[in-house]
């Protein structure tokens, strides 16, 4: 099962955004036990999300979720927003 998820937001002045080269929200990483992105998802992608729940749950060894359940239609895509330091 799953040990551990860490889950970062990045607050001004962006400074993990940064680190990881963050200029579209929302944008996730997901990151194995070695510390290795295995997958990056900027902007939404409804099949990325899929995806990242799915190897989330094959993980836990519990079923994979339908996480947009009662959500009605959601659109494939949408495309992010800029994230700006402000400075």
């Amino acid at each position: 099962g799953l040990d551990s998820m860490t889950i970062l937001l990045g607050e001004p002045p962006y400074k993990v955004s940064e680190a990881y080269g963050v200029t579209t929200v929302p944008t996730l990483f997901l990151i194995d036990g070695k510390h290795t992105i295995v997958k990056t998802c900027v902007g939404f992608s409804k099949d990325d999300f899929i995806e990242i729940a799915a190897k989330l749950a094959r993980r836990a060894d519990v079923e994979i979720p339908d996480i947009f359940e009662g959500a009605g239609d959601i659109p494939a895509t949408k495309p992010g927003g800029s994230l700006s330091s402000g400075g």
